[in-house]
């Protein structure tokens, strides 16, 4: 539970909020990266290995890196404006 408010962190790509919870939670929005090389920029590795939660919009550029247990969760807008969510689970590979 995070009672701050939330909003996708498009203009500074990683916000962080706290939860009595869970802790921290890193909220990374990918989408206007161009390179893997950019996820060294923003620190995405460190973000990864912090051992926090990590919730990450976009994802694409950082296929490499999805080897460590995770959650995926696709969202599709259909034609009337209704949302399907399709979750799936991973466990580990080896890298």
């Amino acid at each position: 539970e995070v009672k701050e408010l939330i909003s996708s962190p498009t203009f500074s790509l990683v916000n962080e909020y706290q939860s009595p919870v869970v802790g921290t939670i890193y909220h990374m929005d990918l989408y206007r990266l161009e390179k893997t090389e950019d996820l060294a920029q923003i620190g995405f590795e460190e973000y990864l290995d912090s051992g926090f939660l990590c919730l990450i919009e976009w994802p694409g550029i950082a296929e490499a890196y999805m080897f460590m247990p995770h959650i995926r969760v696709n969202i599709e807008v259909t034609i009337n404006n209704n949302r399907i969510f399709n979750i799936t689970t991973h466990d580990a590979v080896d890298a």
